[in-house]
């Protein structure tokens, strides 16, 4: 497999959970408020890292 798919696959992975990030955020914003809102973007960001680590690590170890 060459570098550069690999590569290219990482940067995939994390362009898409970070949209998928920006898109949650806005339905939280539209439709939960007061403090649940901020505890509910806060849960949603830590998963959605969590999820693009665990793919990262997955493409890795995929790779090596």
């Amino acid at each position: 497999a060459s570098p550069i798919n690999l590569v290219l696959m990482l940067a995939l992975i994390v362009a898409m959970f970070h949209h998928m990030e920006l898109g949650l955020q806005v339905v939280i914003e539209d439709y939960v408020h007061g403090l649940a809102q901020k505890i509910a973007i806060i849960v949603m960001a830590c998963l959605s890292y969590a999820a693009m680590a665990v793919g990262l690590y997955a493409l890795i170890r995929l790779a090596l």
